[in-house]
Order: C-alpha cells, then structure tokens, then sequence
C-alpha cells in the first residue's frame, strides 16, 4: 500500500463519517426514514442514509484518484443512477417493477458501455473453461440484477448488511493484494473506509442519535460495487485477474443462498417471490429464539469461514470442478440450517403453548 492508497482511505472514511453526521439531521425532511412495521424489528424512526454515505466516501477518493476510463466512467454513473433508484425507493417506496427495470438498465450500462461482463466462468465442470460466447451480456446483467437483489433482502437486521458488505470487500482487497492488482486493493480499501461508518453507526442501540440504516439506496449499492470489483477482478479482458469466479461465490455466499432458499420457499408455496415476509435466515434465527446480536455474531463467523474456505482453495489452486463440490456441500450445510432452526423454532412454539 503507497501513501496515495491510504490517504485516499483516510479521505474515504472522513467523508463518509461528515456525511453521516450531516445527512442525519436532514432525512427527516428529505422523507429518508425507515419506520417501525410488524417485518421490522426497530421501534423508532431512523434516518435512511447510510447507502448516501458510503457513496460520499467512494466518490470523494475516486474524483480525485480514480483513473479515468468507460470502464470506471461507466461503473461511477450506474453507481450514481442505483443510488438514484434506491433513493426513490427509500422515499416513494415504488413497484418491484420500477425497482427491477431500473436495476437492469443500469446493468445493462455497465456491461455494454464499460464492456464489464463475464466472458468466461472458468473450468466449473472438469469440461474445459466455460465461455459464455452471446450469453456473456445477458448473464452478466442477471448476475447484477440477483446480487443487488440478495444484498436488498439480507438487510433485515442490525450489522448483517455491513458485515456481509465488508468480509466480501475484505476478502476481496486480500485477494487483489496477493495477485499484485494495485487499483483493485485501492478500490477495495477506499470501500471498506467508506462502509465502515455507517457500519459502526448501525450496530448502535435504536434510541442512539447516530443510528442509522443502509436504506435500499445502500444495500443496492454495496451488491453493484461488488458485483462490478467481481466481474472486473475475473475476467482477464479487464484487469490483472485476482479471483476466479467460483471464488465470488464463496464470498458473497450467505446473502446468495439466502436469496435463493427464500424465493424459492415462496415458489413452493404458491405466493408471488417479490412479496415481503419474514422467512430469511435472520428471521428464522429470531423465531428459533435467539437475538439479533446472537444471530449477527452467529452468520457473521459462518461468512468469514466461508470467505475464508473460498480463499484458501483458490490461493492453493485446487482444482475449480473440486472447489464448485466444496461450495455445494456449503450450500447442503445451509439448507440443513434452516431445517434445524424450523425444528427449534417448532419445539419453542409448542413449549409455549404449554406454557399458556
């Protein structure tokens, strides 16, 4: 790391803790408030602007540092524009499906005028390298489109967004590190500097005058970012390659099983996969009968073993067709959790209907 990296950190972190400090006092007439519901947990008003900061604190380094090209001129307007949307949101609470074309055609910006998309998947099969040929755009606007998606719904307690955001941009940084990617570890850094305010601020209690929520300004955010550092960090058409996607996975893999556990739950029981309720994994902790800053610690040690696990393989180049088995038994291990947390949430349930 040069001077010039951490002081863009430092700046990052400065920035994004003003902007914290100032926008808190405004939200309210701004309409950036999130409030109490019977999905939320919270039982006060609480300003909607950490996503607003984390972006303060990235666009302050990259204006001053950011070398200038379609490739980051292309990722700095989609970062601008899914603020925009999520911001909408925040307030005006719009469709799903204003939300979702607004989400494609900011993918759709990245990929074709930055060229940032995934040409190639790597040798997931033991088949030879899978490259994607004219479903490259396509693929990659899907993978956009699922990440912000799965950052959106893991956003359901306090520390579970920002943890989730800063082990993937964590591991990430470390990986681009020991591949040598100066611009990568710099952007990383500048990142983390940037999320880490708003992460101190939200683990603070609901009564706190600096508490704070991502919004879906920011949990849409914090699923670009690492969505574009991804696609960017593994395709070699675009940077020194840092991670092989299978790696990607590794690291964002509780906010994506999650995700994929919850819709398809939804599926099954015949309801629309867009419609709200309260059957993510945080969720099913909190009936199973533990408390937020249990679950947090709890999923917070499974993402760093996880990231961790991803990590390692890669850094020993194992085979990819035996990292994708790893993953899958990973996956195995989560569905075996929800199971077992539906088991104890059933066996306190009827512990207190005993008890009545």
């Amino acid at each position: 790391m040069t001077e010039l990296s951490w002081l863009a950190i430092f700046l990052s972190f400065f920035v994004s803790a003003s902007a914290l400090i100032a926008f808190r006092k405004v939200a309210p007439s701004w309409g950036l408030l999130d409030k109490p519901s019977e999905r939320k947990l919270h039982t006060i008003h609480s300003p909607l602007i950490g996503g607003l900061t984390v972006a303060c604190g990235i666009a302050a380094s990259a204006a001053l540092w950011l070398p200038l090209s379609t490739l980051t001129v292309s990722f700095l307007v989609g970062a601008g524009l899914i603020i925009l949307i999520g911001l909408l949101d925040d307030i005006y609470d719009v469709s799903v499906g204003v939300r979702l074309i607004g989400q494609i055609g900011v993918a759709c910006i990245v990929t074709v005028y930055g060229d940032a998309y995934l040409v190639s998947l790597g040798n997931l099969m033991a088949l030879g390298d899978i490259q994607l040929g004219l479903l490259a755009v396509p693929f990659t606007v899907v993978a956009f489109v699922g990440v912000m998606n799965a950052f959106n719904m893991i956003d359901g307690i306090d520390g579970l967004l920002g943890v989730s955001s800063l082990v993937a941009l964590t591991s990430f940084t470390i990986l681009s590190y020991l591949a040598g990617n100066s611009l990568l570890v710099w952007l990383g850094g500048v990142c983390i500097a940037s999320v880490l305010p708003y992460f101190m601020s939200n683990l603070q209690a609901d009564s706190h005058s600096f508490k704070v929520f991502m919004g879906d300004a920011g949990s849409l955010l914090m699923g670009f970012v690492l969505t574009w550092l991804f696609i960017v960090g593994s395709q070699p058409h675009l940077s020194n390659k840092v991670i092989e996607p299978v790696t990607a996975l590794f690291l964002i893999a509780i906010p994506l099983m999650d995700i994929v556990t919850v819709l398809a739950r939804r599926l099954k029981q015949k309801r629309s996969p867009w419609l709200a309720d309260r059957q993510h994994i945080h969720h099913l902790f909190e009936k199973a009968g533990y408390s937020q800053r249990q679950t947090l610690v709890i999923l917070t040690l499974i993402m760093f073993g996880v990231a961790f696990i991803g990590g390692a393989l890669q850094y020993a180049e194992v085979v990819v067709w035996l990292r994708v088995s790893v993953l899958l038994l990973l996956i195995i291990g989560f569905i075996a959790l929800t199971k077992l947390l539906k088991i104890r949430m059933t066996r306190l349930q009827n512990m207190q209907a005993n008890v009545n």
